[in-house]
């Protein structure tokens, strides 16, 4: 069955909007964490709540969320405040610490805004974003050229 020209067209022209965008997102993530790498100071943070939840939604459907909220020091003194929201449709969530738990944060002295729990992790993001773009552009470029070479 022949598929619509103006349909692969679409196709063509979304992955590769999807493959930029994807891409754009793993240099923005690549770039902060090497900035983090270089420049960052390690601190160490503390869980101030954790909460988890059930939301029912109907007979047998269930959304699970983990809440939590955390604060760290800078070097000058400074509390910083951040959060982490999880959700799930499949399984109840449960958190791997407790509210008072210690945790080693990295931040940039200049932007404390800025900043990682753990180490390391966005570095896995970037890479991550950076195939997914690089699948998306492969899939608008193969099938571009397919395309092409059917004429």
């Amino acid at each position: 069955m022949a598929q619509d020209p103006s349909s692969q067209r679409f196709f063509i022209r979304m992955m590769a909007v999807c493959g930029l965008l994807a891409l754009g997102g793993g240099a923005y993530q690549h770039q902060k964490s090497s900035k983090l790498e270089a420049e960052g100071v390690e601190t160490t943070g503390t869980w101030t709540q954790v909460e988890t939840g059930r939301q029912f939604r109907g007979p047998g459907d269930y959304k699970y969320t983990l809440d939590a909220d955390y604060v760290f020091q800078t070097q000058d003194g400074e509390s910083v405040t951040g959060s982490l929201h999880r959700q799930s449709d499949k399984r109840p969530l449960t958190a791997e610490f407790s509210q008072g738990d210690s945790f080693t944060v990295r931040y940039l002295p200049s932007d404390p805004s800025v900043h990682e729990r753990g180490t390391g992790r966005s570095g896995l993001q970037a890479w991550l974003w950076l195939g997914v773009g690089v699948l998306c552009l492969g899939a608008s470029g193969g099938t571009l050229l397919k395309e092409r070479l059917k004429r």
